[in-house]
């Protein structure tokens, strides 16, 4: 889970690095084509089986969530720092909190909407509307994070239904079949160099997906969850390193109220669960 972090906060930082010069559909369309054709070779055993759904409006709204929520990011990455922009995408966890009951029927008692409130307090100390750090793209961040709730909503309704191999194909589907009528209005032939740079963004990204399907293999979601919020650390370590971005002392703040928050409903959940089992 801790390499499958590092992957995804790699493939952000290398979008990052590119949309100094290109534009974000090129970059999204690259990315996309390449973790597809990664997931593909990964699943080879498991096709065709893997194509039949029980429910392909709902696997093609979650792959729209995931390509919107790719858009609203990386338009806050093209602006404001790596670590504020994923430090603001914590947020999402507690996003599907909120809106599990009305999608979901799943009941949140009040220790979680706690921990949801306090969540929102600290991305508001990140955020800080017409405060000093504040910068619209946060704005971007912040629907990237709705966007990428919804896409963990229909993940979850999914798993009734249809089995993960399946979910995991139709993941970049639709950023796949879309993507290419849009990137010829932005295109700009890339350098040797960046091409390699924007296929890497697809690779290192399948590889990410890849390793939290193998962390999920060894170990219980319980154990495995609340190691994402490594992201964070690597974060700051590539922003610092690739970017020369030092961390505002309100995104350190927030983060960690974010986090801890985040941790706080995990653990909650699981509690509830452990009681309802027994």
């Amino acid at each position: 889970m801790v390499c499958a972090t590092g992957a995804f906060v790699a493939s952000d930082t290398i979008a990052k690095f590119l949309l100094d010069t290109y534009s974000i559909p090129q970059i999204i369309w690259a990315r996309y084509t390449a973790h597809f054709l990664v997931i593909v070779l990964l699943m080879t055993r498991f096709l065709p089986g893997a194509v039949l759904t029980t429910n392909l409006p709902l696997q093609l709204y979650r792959s729209g969530f995931l390509l919107l929520a790719t858009v609203f990011f990386f338009a806050a990455l093209s602006q404001i720092k790596l670590a504020t922009a994923s430090a603001i995408m914590f947020t999402a966890p507690l996003i599907v909190t909120t809106l599990s009951w009305p999608f979901l029927r799943e009941q949140v008692d009040r220790n979680r909407w706690f921990g949801v409130i306090i969540g929102f307090i600290g991305a508001l100390i990140i955020i800080q509307p017409g405060g000093a750090h504040w910068d619209p793209a946060m704005i971007w961040a912040a629907l990237g994070a709705t966007m990428y709730a919804f896409y963990q909503i229909s993940t979850r309704a999914l798993n009734q239904t249809d089995r993960p191999v399946t979910t995991v194909f139709y993941t970049s589907l639709l950023g796949v079949a879309v993507m290419p009528f849009v990137v010829p209005f932005f295109w700009q032939t890339p350098e040797w160099t960046a091409a390699i740079l924007m296929g890497m963004t697809g690779l290192v990204s399948g590889f990410a997906h890849y390793s939290i399907i193998r962390a999920f293999q060894f170990a219980p979601a319980s154990v495995i969850t609340p190691f994402g919020y490594t992201s964070l650390l690597w974060a700051i370590i590539f922003g610092i390193v690739v970017f020369a971005e030092l961390p505002t002392v309100e995104t350190l703040i927030g983060a960690a109220i974010i986090v801890g928050s985040g941790i706080f409903i995990a653990h909650v959940e699981r509690k509830r669960r452990r009681i309802n089992s027994s």
